[in-house]
């Protein structure tokens, strides 16, 4: 069977491709591969390509950004550890669940100042002042993590611009802020406003 998702042109890398067993026509392989990387398109492209055709039988995902299956938990080990968080017991629930920052420490970052944080928590973009650190393959228009100096997820937002023409200014926005994370009051208030 094809995917069910509607099939359109994009660009993806699959960075390894491992055939670890084969049975008679059945293949068993490993892919690392960029995120919507549509594995069952790959096995019928493959099919094609070697004009023998092919489909995809199973699909199993063993990694997805930093989290990989060793991370997974039962569904009823979840229903049990929600059920004893209930009745005052969180110790088992706090071992499952993994803090936001995991998920953004995939994403290019940005480091942001303390003075900058509750701002950012209001809604305001990320001024070059407030900048600390950067990665370096932060592109305009791609997504990027802002966080705090303690390493703290704050905001998601859209590079203004490439990590090499923030560094290059002192002035101006960097950051076009599109979800906050982090509640405001959480740092203290370092700006102000024209009323103050």
């Amino acid at each position: 069977m094809r995917s069910a998702v509607k099939r359109e042109q994009r660009t993806r890398r699959v960075h390894q491709l491992r055939v670890l067993e084969v049975s008679g026509r059945d293949v068993l392989f490993d892919v690392e591969c960029d995120a919507g990387t549509y594995i069952r398109s790959l096995a019928v492209d493959m099919g094609d390509a070697l004009a023998a055709g092919a489909h995809l039988q199973d699909l199993r995902r063993t990694r997805a950004g930093a989290l990989t299956e060793a991370d997974a938990v039962q569904l009823h080990d979840l229903k049990d550890a929600m059920e004893a968080h209930k009745q005052g017991d969180s110790s088992t629930l706090a071992k499952m669940l993994k803090p936001m920052e995991v998920l953004l420490s995939q994403v290019p970052m940005v480091e942001i100042k303390d003075s900058a944080v509750d701002a950012v928590c209001h809604g305001a973009n990320v001024a070059m002042p407030g900048i600390v650190t950067l990665d370096q393959d932060i592109r305009k228009g791609g997504l990027v993590a802002i966080i705090s100096l303690s390493g703290e997820g704050v905001a998601l937002g859209h590079a203004l611009m490439d990590a090499d023409e923030i560094m290059k200014r002192a002035e101006g926005f960097a950051v076009d802020v599109s979800r906050v994370f982090m509640q405001p009051g959480t740092y203290e208030k370092g700006w102000t406003t024209s009323e103050e």
